[in-house]
């Protein structure tokens, strides 16, 4: 890549849990890519959502362990 650019983010939302005294929360990913001009769309796609993957699953580990 040329660029690869990546935030999380957290937003608390109050008063919308399912459960009384709960909290609720939004997370957000949002990734700029700039790639090599050789590489395929599909490449960077499959890239991308395998870390998406991981991380989601180590942010649930996390939060909810």
């Amino acid at each position: 890549f040329r660029m690869y650019q990546a935030v999380w983010r957290l937003q608390p939302l109050p008063g919308c849990s399912l459960q009384q005294g709960e909290s609720a929360m939004r997370l957000a990913y949002a990734v700029e890519v700039s790639p090599r001009p050789y590489l395929p769309v599909a490449l960077i796609e499959g890239y991308i959502a395998r870390d998406l993957a991981v991380n989601l699953e180590a942010i649930r580990e996390v939060f909810i362990a």
